[in-house]
């Protein structure tokens, strides 16, 4: 879309692309119910070209909590307080996953003593710790970068409550992760979400 000058155009290529590539595809597999069954409808494909295949994580694996020494390494690394209440957000950083809305959250949390802190990486990164900046003060922020998956346990284990405000969602594994970890989670109802959420849902979703 960059490449193109695409940006803001009505007309996305990449979903003409995916389109495309799926209608020709021998096999369409979807990671909940509903994203297959929007790929029946969109692309008028009959149900025996379908499968729904969802996401899992090893739950034991986020139960195992990290030592305290190193618990208090990865709050002085990313000067995550000890304090007050620590929001956060794992994932990736672009368009699609609502980093936009991270800011805004972020300079509510300083008026109340909070921090935000966001495990990720990705295209937009520069632009949302300028959007950051803008917001709030250093300090009241991190952003980590890529974390490995230790350190994503650790950043669930430190954290009051994780947040995903994705516009578009297929799945959100983080989720899983997080309800493994027993750490509550807010999330727009978007894409898949709510089936993984589950009836009644497991996390707080936000219309």
């Amino acid at each position: 879309q960059r490449l193109l000058r695409l940006d803001g155009s009505p007309f996305d290529v990449t979903l003409w692309i995916e389109r495309a590539a799926l209608r020709r595809a021998d096999r369409v597999v979807g990671l909940t119910a509903q994203a297959t069954g929007d790929a029946a409808r969109i692309l008028g494909l009959g149900r025996d070209k379908l499968r729904t295949v969802s996401d899992a994580v090893h739950a034991d694996e986020f139960l195992v909590r990290t030592g305290a020494e190193h618990r208090q390494i990865f709050r002085q690394r990313y000067g995550v307080p000890d304090s007050g209440r620590t929001v956060a957000y794992v994932g990736r950083i672009s368009p699609e996953k609502g980093w936009r809305d991270l800011p805004f959250l972020a300079r509510e949390l300083a008026g109340g003593n909070g921090f935000l802190l966001v495990c990720g990486d990705g295209p937009d990164r520069p632009r949302l710790e300028a959007a950051l900046r803008r917001q709030c003060p250093e300090g009241n922020w991190a952003v980590t970068g890529f974390l490995p998956r230790q350190d994503i346990r650790t950043a669930m284990q430190i954290a009051d409550a994780l947040v995903l405000p994705s516009r578009r969602e297929a799945f959100g594994s983080v989720l899983l992760e997080a309800m493994a970890s027993g750490l509550p989670a807010v999330a727009y109802a978007v894409g898949g979400i709510p089936e993984v959420a589950g009836d009644p849902p497991a996390i707080c979703l936000v219309p």
